[in-house]
């Protein structure tokens, strides 16, 4: 104990430096969802036709309102 380490034989120590662990383990597939996802509508345009025959106020050129 006397020394810097300069002079010793290399792994002689008690304690050696300590190294990383393997890999993480990573499962296979995701946790499943407790529920299925509600399915977006088809875009079947009604909703689009609806917002286009909607009545719409005056307005002056270029300017477009809803409602």
């Amino acid at each position: 104990m006397d020394s810097d380490g300069t002079q010793e034989a290399r792994g002689t120590h008690a304690h050696p430096v300590p190294r990383p662990g393997g890999p993480a383990e990573v499962p296979a597939m995701p946790p499943r969802p407790p529920r299925a996802p509600e399915a977006p509508p088809l875009p079947d345009g009604s909703a689009f036709l609806a917002w286009l025959r909607a009545p719409r106020p005056d307005a002056a050129p270029g300017v477009w309102r809803f409602g």
